[in-house]
């Protein structure tokens, strides 16, 4: 987790994607920059995903950041054209990453006395609106 901050009254936690080259490092430039454009007291919280193994992911490749596990349905293969029949996915992971964040943004409320704005990128940003 990295906290970035000026002196405020509001918020943002901001969720990286999923996958190889996301995380939160390449997003601590980007908000650094936008911090200094923002009102005087902004925050902005970037929360590490847990390390996952997705469907896409090669065989045997170690597990990258993400928020949630993608499970194809048993007997689901590889093979051309099949990326884009999603029949049958769990998430596995999302209710419990959801009380996490809940949890984090009730506690940056309480603590900051603030708002709190929750978005993201990619799955991030799929995440944020569950």
């Amino acid at each position: 987790r990295v906290t970035l901050e000026v002196e405020g009254n509001f918020t943002i936690i901001f969720l990286h994607g999923a996958g190889a080259g996301d995380g939160v490092e390449p997003w601590v430039g980007l908000w650094q920059s936008l911090l200094a454009d923002m009102p005087v007291g902004a925050q902005v919280v970037l929360p590490a995903g847990p390390a996952v193994t997705n469907y896409w992911s090669p065989l045997g490749a170690p597990a990258m950041p993400g928020w949630i596990h993608l499970r194809p349905p048993p007997g689901w293969t590889r093979g051309p054209g099949k990326y884009n029949d999603q029949r049958g996915f769990e998430f596995d992971g999302i209710n419990d990453v959801a009380a996490t964040l809940r949890d984090l943004a009730a506690r940056e409320a309480q603590l900051r006395n603030c708002r709190v704005f929750l978005g993201g990128f990619s799955q991030g940003g799929g995440v944020a609106l569950w």
